[in-house]
């Protein structure tokens, strides 16, 4: 096999090849390595087997698909190499390692495509805090409100795929936010009229809603399920209607008070029998044809609103209609004493240059005081500079000195201020960190109204 390049330099090889999880490297005519990605450096665990390895390469016949067998850390490796050819800059060979081993195989594509989400969640972080800062700084907004809105919407999509590729060996991460009903509702009925054409959707949302904490497209999905089903009942002069507002419930076991955002979804369609009431959350239950599905189920609906914390009602009559009732507690409000703020330094350290200027901004705001750094070395002088921090806020992964080694040697010096870690990596949630080096873990990426509500409960 020859390896066939038109019209490429050496540099634009490498940035194609630098994409593909595999080990992958690029050698000359002579049999030196000029290039060779992160998968196929692992590959190697001392300057003997490099020596061994580039030895053996220049003993190939120069003439055709060569492979050889390389013991590549106690794992055989099928060494193949192919020449380059082509209207290209030089010449050389592309030598690929196969591991022989398909977990191997599925771990490196995996470590890739992670790599890859966190780096997405950092803009899409960027994004969505850029816009809550719009929000803050528009005095009036109106002709942009669904520009941003859209921009919130899709990002909030966008991170729900991010975060299933940062999954851990395949299990599920739900990634929970701060969730504006109104938003999501809007959107929603939006996307249900172009699939349903005449359909009666109407609409009846409070002008304050409380904002909700969970998934943005589990929620999504689980209305648009009920959605689906109103609209299965439906004549052909049948309404739904979804509303939205606040509401008080008491705690009877607590003797208080919680608020909650109900959100309700009514149809005049046929309704449920009263004695199938009783069974439609069950796993199993269904009067539906069984040769299709159309949407999530009510079993998989009642699941995702009891993981956060809410709970789901029914009421139902025969040719009259159905109301299904959705209870989730409502996010608290932030409430700074912003007198309280003006004596307060929180030190953010963070090598994204774009969201660090975004939370000094949003900080400076509500009257904080900020220093910057953009690594650990750097928030070690800035500390040294400052002497008095209240707070600090620091990236776990960064260049020359990333966030937990800081954290550490900053305890070592006594400093015993908070410690806020941030992290673009789902699985550091399950990471059990010393809770004398870290108070909270922030799972990137976050809203302004989530970081803000944990510095104000730290200082």
């Amino acid at each position: 096999m020859r390896v066939l390049l038109k019209n490429l330099t050496p540099e634009t090889i490498s940035n194609l090849l630098e994409i593909i999880p595999l080990p992958l490297a690029l050698c000359n005519k002579n049999k030196d390595i000029i290039w060779s990605n992160n998968e196929f450096a692992e590959c190697f665990n001392s300057d003997k087997k490099h020596e061994d390895f580039a030895s053996i390469l220049k003993s190939l016949d120069a003439t055709g698909n060569n492979k050889f067998e390389f013991d590549c850390n106690n794992l055989k490796a099928i060494v193949k190499v192919f020449p380059l050819e082509g209207n290209i800059e030089f010449e050389g060979y592309l030598i690929l390692l196969n591991l022989n081993n398909e977990s191997d195989l599925k771990d490196s594509i995996q470590s890739k495509l992670r790599g890859t989400a966190h780096d997405l969640n950092n803009l899409l972080n960027n994004i969505i805090n850029s816009v809550d800062m719009l929000n803050q700084k528009l005095s009036n907004k109106s002709d942009v409100e669904y520009l941003l809105n859209n921009i919130t919407n899709n990002s909030n999509r966008a991170i729900d795929i991010t975060s299933q590729l940062l999954r851990n060996k395949g299990a599920y991460v739900s990634s929970k936010r701060s969730i504006d009903i109104k938003i999501l509702v809007t959107e929603l009925c939006n996307s249900f009229r172009l699939t349903a054409p005449g359909l009666n959707l109407e609409t009846n949302l409070s002008n304050e809603i409380a904002r909700v904490y969970g998934n943005y497209s589990e929620l999504y999905s689980a209305l648009l399920n009920l959605c689906i089903n109103s609209r299965e009942a439906l004549s052909e002069r049948g309404k739904i209607v979804i509303s939205a507002k606040n509401v008080l419930l008491n705690n009877k076991q607590k003797g208080s008070e919680k608020e909650y955002v109900l959100i309700e979804v009514a149809d005049n369609g046929s309704g449920i029998e009263g004695s199938n009431l009783e069974n439609i959350f069950s796993n199993s239950f269904s009067t539906k044809n069984k040769t299709y599905t159309s949407g999530l189920g009510l079993y998989n609906v009642k699941k995702i609103i009891s993981e956060y914390e809410g709970f789901i009602e029914v009421e139902s009559k025969v040719n009259k209609g159905t109301t299904f009732k959705i209870y989730l507690p409502a996010e608290q409000k932030i409430d700074i004493d912003f007198n309280n703020t003006r004596d307060k330094t929180i030190l953010i350290v963070e090598d994204e240059e774009a969201l660090r200027k975004l939370l000094s901004d949003l900080f400076s705001s509500y009257n904080y005081n900020v220093a910057t750094a953009g690594n650990g070395i750097q928030a070690l002088e800035k500390i040294d500079q400052e002497k008095k921090i209240d707070l600090l806020i620091i990236d776990k992964k960064m260049p020359d000195m990333d966030g937990v080694e800081c954290i550490k040697q900053i305890k070592d010096l006594g400093y015993s201020f908070p410690v806020i870690l941030a992290t673009g990596s789902f699985e550091d949630g399950d990471t059990d960190y010393d809770e004398n080096l870290i108070d909270k873990l922030l799972i990137k990426p976050y809203s302004f109204e989530k970081i803000l509500s944990l510095v104000n409960k730290l200082i």
